[in-house]
């Protein structure tokens, strides 16, 4: 209490007025017994001027009602002039004194006097009905004024409990104590008590009927303080009258004891907080606090019973603000409703062709959630291209209390793709270390999306692969694809990890033994044993197998390189020869990430290795084992990071200059730069073969570039 009191003051220190009120917030609580000398030394502390003055108000407020010694509170600021003057402006301003300089005993026997007045007067009235109140016919307005004092309604009448407030009204009259709580008990049983039926008429309409207070502490004293009786054994009638009344009328109370009736009569709870809040819809309000609760663990068996009886009859044409209640309500269906019925209602609720455009997107989302893959054309097709739908597609998806987190992972790759696609076309991604004073709605866009590549990235299915694939390569999607592809990076690693299967036995036997590969890992060094095979028959064989990679004269001499493709061809075939016999596949251009395609795609047993050809005079010789064999074809989660880059060197004067300046002076040496290029990550699953198809030197020739060299030609 003593925390609120000083956050409101803090809250409003800057206000041109205090709000008087600001106490009465903490309603019907009992206050701490040294709240007055509290509220003076935090008058004594505080530095702001009005803060203080605020302070002492308090505290002469609560001394006046608790009647504290109010020398003792004079002594505790007695060193601090000023605020003794607040203090003494205050209690005559109460008082009605203009005097400052009245005596202080002249004033509290003037407080005596009045109080003693007060108390004959209530004594009259009362006396006056004792025989009506034990006989059950008691006046409303008397009977209802008695239940305020008794619930400590009147600021006025102070006590820690029923009977002291009783005994501060009526003096030391303990019968006429006796026949009020006597009368208080009774009025439960009154004919003209309402039914719930009309306490919630009167209650949706801000009226109170006059036996609400009575009768809640004839309960109290009947079913829960005093007497023995179990309150699981109010009758149905008197449960539903007691929960109308606890809802619209707030007593101290109120929260324990319906939590109680909860918890003994859930089917009528429910019920009867169903009746109270369709009155309250059809009345056009939005009972927030109730639909809220039935999304706590607390209401999970109300909200199971309620929940989708409440969605059943919500209009169909609300209103904005009613959106929050449907937000509750579809969030409590979530988390304590079966997932069948749900479904069917959702179905039902979107034949409606009148919905309005706000509420039929509340519906679709959550039917996502309540069955994932369901209606991701409706709403793709009703929220497309349409800015102020997919404003509010983001207000429900980032809402601050949002759908159960369950949910939202157990939601798949393609709806985890439509979401993104969707508010990502419309959103683009914000600064997180950017200064903003609060989170606005891009912001939280953002966010989200941002929280949806994370998922997809940690999903290890082919189908998150191809739908990061699919986002990556999407044009309206342009400001978020480094985020996209860095999430594809890790997703693909994810993916392997979960995909890794120890070999058998048998599968190691044959890895061994140079036959069937166990993993990726046993495909490319086979694949690559076979192409350094491959290259030593090109360079020194005795068939003069080079000259297959370059177009010739019709008398077999070479006269220039062949085209890329003919040359991968060529080499395929070879390597095709080698590989069948082990059931191992190699196709030309294998498709990968982003629709890209490796120039050669070995394959067994579901996973694949790629190999990207260059030749030696190709402008991205330095680079395309980069940007290309790794960025775009070893994150295949087939692959498992494996990959061949093979270069054909076809001289030395046809070989691309390097950013160094310098050319290779021969193919082991292009091989073993481009090896330096690599990290040792990247060098443990990369392999490079150079396959050297250049035109041997004429016979001497050798010798005479070597003396040349040397001579600094």
């Amino acid at each position: 209490q003593k925390e609120i009191i000083k956050l409101g003051i803090e809250s409003y220190s800057k206000a041109p007025v205090f709000p008087v009120t600001l106490k009465d917030r903490l309603f019907a609580v009992e206050w701490p017994p040294d709240f007055e000398y509290w509220y003076l030394e935090q008058a004594k502390t505080a530095v702001d001027l009005k803060a203080q003055e605020y302070f002492i108000n308090l505290a002469v407020d609560s001394h006046v009602l608790r009647k504290s010694s109010q020398k003792v509170l004079e002594e505790r600021i007695a060193d601090n002039a000023s605020l003794i003057s607040m203090f003494n402006r205050r209690l005559n301003m109460i008082e009605g004194c203009h005097n400052y300089s009245q005596p202080i005993t002249g004033r509290e026997q003037e407080r005596e006097r009045k109080s003693r007045e007060k108390q004959q007067k209530w004594q009259s009235s009362v006396k006056l009905q004792e025989a009506a109140l034990r006989e059950n016919r008691c006046p409303l307005a008397l009977l209802n004024a008695l239940a305020k004092v008794y619930h400590g309604f009147f600021v006025d009448v102070t006590g820690n409990s029923p009977e002291e407030r009783l005994r501060n009204l009526l003096g030391d009259d303990m019968v006429l104590i006796g026949a009020v709580m006597e009368g208080l008990r009774k009025s439960i049983k009154r004919n003209d008590v309402p039914d719930d039926t009309e306490i919630i008429r009167l209650g949706t309409a801000n009226q109170r009927h006059l036996l609400a207070l009575p009768f809640l502490a004839g309960l109290e004293e009947e079913f829960f303080r005093t007497a023995p009786t179990d309150p699981w054994l109010l009758d149905e009638k008197r449960v539903r009258q007691a929960l109308a009344f606890y809802h619209f009328t707030p007593t101290y109370l109120n929260s324990k004891r319906r939590q109680t009736l909860l918890i003994a009569r859930p089917d009528i709870f429910a019920d009867s907080l169903a009746r109270i809040i369709r009155s309250q819809w059809r009345r056009g309000k939005n009972p927030l606090v109730d639909l809220y609760k039935l999304t706590t663990t607390e209401h999970r068996k109300i909200a199971r019973l309620a929940a989708l009886r409440l969605l059943k009859t919500f209009p169909v044409r609300c209103t904005e603000e009613q959106l929050s209640g449907l937000f509750y309500l579809l969030k409590a269906a979530l988390l304590h409703c079966e997932d069948a019925p749900f479904r069917e209602l959702i179905e039902r609720k979107l034949t409606h062709r009148s919905m309005n455009v706000a509420q039929r997107i509340y519906w679709l989302v959550a039917s996502l959630f309540a069955s994932p893959g369901s209606c991701l054309d409706d709403l793709e097709a009703y929220v497309t291209g349409k800015e102020r739908r997919v404003q509010w597609l983001v207000k429900i998806i980032t809402e601050e209390d949002g759908f159960p987190q369950e949910r939202i992972q157990l939601l798949d790759s393609s709806v985890i793709e439509l979401l993104i696609r969707l508010i990502g076309a419309s959103y683009q991604p914000c600064d997180p270390l950017a200064e903003a004073h609060s989170e606005t709605s891009s912001m939280a866009a953002s966010r989200q999306v941002e929280a949806f590549i994370q998922q997809l990235a940690s999903i290890p299915s082919p189908a998150a692969t191809d739908a990061l694939e699919r986002l990556s390569s999407n044009e309206d999607l342009l400001p978020w694809r480094s985020r996209l592809l860095n999430a594809a990076y890790r997703q693909s690693a994810v993916r392997r990890e979960a995909e890794f299967r120890h070999c058998t036995v048998e599968q190691a036997v044959q890895a061994l033994d140079n036959l069937k590969p166990a993993n990726a890992a046993d495909l490319a060094a086979l694949t690559t044993g076979h192409l350094r095979e491959i290259a030593r028959e090109v360079r020194d064989g005795n068939t003069s197998a080079w000259r297959q990679y370059w177009n010739v004269d019709p008398h077999n001499r070479p006269q220039e390189p062949k085209p890329e493709d003919g040359c991968r061809d060529t080499l395929l075939s070879d390597l095709r020869h080698k590989l069948e016999p082990l059931g191992i596949d190699a196709q030309p251009e294998g498709r990968y990430a982003d629709d890209k395609r490796a120039d050669i795609r070995v394959s067994f047993g579901g996973f694949n290795v790629p190999v990207e050809i260059k030749r030696s005079s190709h402008r991205d010789l330095w680079s395309a084992i980069r940007k290309q064999l790794i960025a775009q074809y070893t994150r295949d989660p087939g692959a498992d990071g494996h990959g061949i880059y093979l270069v054909f060197w076809f001289g030395r004067e046809c070989c691309q200059t390097p950013e160094s300046g310098r050319r290779p002076r021969g193919a082991a040496e292009l091989e073993e730069r481009l090896r330096e290029t690599l990290s040792p990550d990247e060098a443990r699953k990369v392999s490079i073969c150079v396959v050297d198809v250049s035109s041997p030197p004429p016979p001497g020739a050798e010798a005479h570039g070597k003396e040349a060299e040397r001579n600094g030609a």
